[in-house]
């Protein structure tokens, strides 16, 4: 068995009907449709954002990670311009990224991003081409995944490490001004002592 296109005509030859049945193999075209199906199935349960834009940055593809991420619906984001989408999204730097994405056929980086409520994110993205058969290239797949917390808890670590550094320099400088005070201070009493100003000098 396998699934094929069927095509039926009817002609009369001699008062009697004649058929021509013309029957087409669609195995590959439809095991393609199947992949296609799952492989967007995979690409919608994945939990990180995933989209799939145009060479424009028109959005193809949006799965449910991206509308948990941005909170735009699939429905709302297909068909869109990425940049616009998600609002702080540079469109010089978008053309840019786009061009090394069509010459080294990938990029990776930090991006800034707004939500649909307005919450401003730290996305790490990864960006790769997609070719067609002829291997002209025809849409990007990226992946976002948020890192806002953790750059947030780099900043909280940095900061403790700068208050310890300062900490530890100031109390190495307050030891070494304890080590010069030391010999003064003791003088100062010795000069404190009842003795006479010959005895002094």
């Amino acid at each position: 068995e396998f699934p094929a296109e069927a095509s039926v005509s009817r002609t009369m030859v001699e008062s009697r009907p004649l058929f021509t049945v013309i029957l087409k193999d669609v195995s590959e075209r439809e095991s393609g449709r199947t992949r296609l199906r799952e492989q967007n199935a995979i690409l919608a349960r994945i939990r990180d954002a995933v989209h799939v834009r145009d060479l424009d940055g028109r959005v193809l593809f949006w799965n449910e990670g991206a509308e948990k991420l941005y909170g735009w619906s699939a429905r709302e984001a297909v068909g869109q311009f990425a940049f616009a989408l998600l609002q702080s999204a540079d469109e010089a730097a978008d053309i840019v990224i786009r061009e090394l994405v069509l010459t080294q056929g990938a990029w990776h980086g930090e991006r800034r991003a707004i939500t649909r409520e307005g919450r401003e994110l730290c996305v790490e993205s990864r960006r790769s081409l997609i070719v067609d058969d002829n291997q002209q290239p025809v849409s990007q797949l990226i992946i976002d995944i948020d890192v806002t917390d953790d750059k947030r808890r780099q900043q909280l670590e940095r900061r403790s490490q700068r208050l310890e550094s300062i900490g530890t320099l100031a109390s190495g400088i307050a030891h070494d001004l304890n080590n010069v005070l030391t010999p003064i201070t003791m003088g100062a009493k010795l000069l404190k002592r009842s003795a006479s100003d010959a005895q002094r000098l």
